[in-house]
């Protein structure tokens, strides 16, 4: 008689990460990312010593198993667009079982505001109150295309504020009334797609 050993290995599971966004440094729209940052989320409890985690810049890759050699430091292939990355988890005994999952990497452009602008001057008027208490009414807005500095300004929006903290926002710059004869007005240009990129 002749006996065999069989070794039944598990099929993993892969769940989805959030996506890797970031503000491009230099604006030429590339970035060096570390893909691994995910690899605790996608195993999701799993033993990183029973599975690993292969990666791959398209689904056409993933086809062609055609992995990503170095995901610590993978330079995106879109610029400024989306790239999905797949990431399949594999059982390291048996790599035929395995799941995949993906998701985006993507740098957004940051913005380049001009950091010198021409104030906004206005005599004494009645648009506000009298001619003769100090206040009038200002379109904070006037300096809007000096401050994108050429940038569109249909990807990026201009917040106004009191302060130099960013925390005192002016809720209408159109038709912002001075408190004094002097004032710093403090501009956050956040570009549209990422909040975070300011």
């Amino acid at each position: 008689t002749h006996s065999k050993q069989v070794k039944i290995a598990s099929i993993p599971t892969a769940s989805q990460p959030n996506p890797i966004l970031v503000c491009d440094t230099d604006n030429d729209g590339f970035n060096t990312f570390n893909l691994t940052q995910n690899e605790t989320f996608i195993l999701n409890g799993q033993s990183s010593s029973d599975y690993g985690v292969n990666y791959y810049a398209s689904a056409s890759d993933f086809a062609n198993k055609i992995r990503i050699t170095n995901p610590t430091s993978y330079q995106n292939s879109l610029v400024f667009q989306a790239q999905n990355i797949i990431a399949e988890v594999y059982n390291i005994e048996n790599s035929s079982c395995n799941a995949a999952t993906n998701f985006n990497i993507q740098v957004f452009e940051r913005p380049t505001p001009s950091t010198s602008i021409l104030p906004i001057q206005n005599c004494d008027n009645t648009s506000f109150g009298s001619d003769l208490d100090g206040k009038v009414v200002f379109d904070l807005t006037d300096r809007a295309v000096e401050i994108l500095n050429g940038q569109s300004a249909s990807d990026f929006t201009l917040y106004y504020y009191k302060d130099i903290g960013l925390t005192n926002l002016i809720s209408s710059p159109t038709s912002y009334v001075n408190t004094s004869q002097i004032e710093t007005i403090s501009v956050k240009v956040v570009n549209n797609q990422n909040i975070n990129c300011f």
